[in-house]
């Protein structure tokens, strides 16, 4: 579909990264090779580029016909509740992965949030975090960005998977908490950690935490928790990993 040079995809469909970005392409190959990813949509990089070629290089509100694309192609998310993600040009590459370095916000699946949701994603890629990470690595700054918005799960538990343990490439690493995990990309919440052997997947070692709290989504809001202990079983933990590999 497109709509003032921008396009907006499904996950389902093919979405080159060059155009939506390195998170919605990733999305959209695990999601084409008949793994569950929630349902989504990508928005091009060019609804960045427009509004962000201001003076104060801010968005600020969407245009109309924007608008009108957009609700067209996100009636098809029917949860309660939807996450807004980052999908910089660079993102989730194989040399940069930005973790954590823009935003991801969850509203309601109501149009004024959304947009409002929007509009505080793009602005995360002028952020001091991402300038300083831009810095780091000697890249261009801004980051080009594109957008996901996706139907944004009831977790029980939530977690990051690094297929390779940075700390040792014989070993895979699972990072969990219970709820959604938001409070562990930003720091918020020491997970629980797990790492299990990439040869057979055992797990050769573990580091649980007391969690302070944990998020949950409970109808169109987010509840916030305090956790006594909640742990993931291990053969889910394996299976999880086994999906990874």
């Amino acid at each position: 579909m497109k709509c003032n040079k921008i396009m907006i995809l499904d996950l389902k469909s093919h979405v080159d990264k060059d155009r939506f970005g390195g998170k919605c392409s990733n999305l959209s190959i695990i999601s084409q090779n008949n793994i569950k990813v929630p349902y989504g949509i990508c928005i091009s990089r060019h609804l960045w580029e427009i509004l962000t070629s201001n003076e104060e290089h801010e968005a600020r509100d969407l245009p109309t016909d924007i608008v009108n694309c957009i609700k067209v192609k996100i009636k098809n998310i029917i949860s309660k509740m939807v996450i807004i993600r980052s999908s910089g040009l660079i993102e989730d590459d194989y040399q940069y992965s930005f973790a954590g370095i823009f935003e991801s916000v969850i509203v309601p699946n109501k149009w004024d949030e959304i947009r409002n949701g929007i509009i505080k994603v793009l602005n995360s890629s002028f952020s001091k975090r991402a300038k300083a990470y831009s810095k780091q690595f000697d890249l261009s700054f801004p980051i080009t960005m594109a957008i996901i918005i996706q139907e944004a799960i009831e977790a029980d538990f939530s977690g990051v998977i690094f297929t390779i343990d940075p700390s040792g490439k014989e070993y895979l690493l699972i990072e969990v908490i219970p709820g959604i995990g938001s409070p562990l990309v930003s720091g918020e919440v020491t997970p629980d950690r797990y790492y299990l052997s990439r040869l057979n997947l055992e797990v050769v070692n573990q580091h649980t935490s007391i969690k302070e709290f944990g998020l949950w989504i409970e109808g169109k809001q987010l509840v916030k928790k305090e956790i006594i202990r909640q742990e993931l079983p291990f053969n889910t933990i394996q299976k999880v990993a086994r999906l990874s590999l």
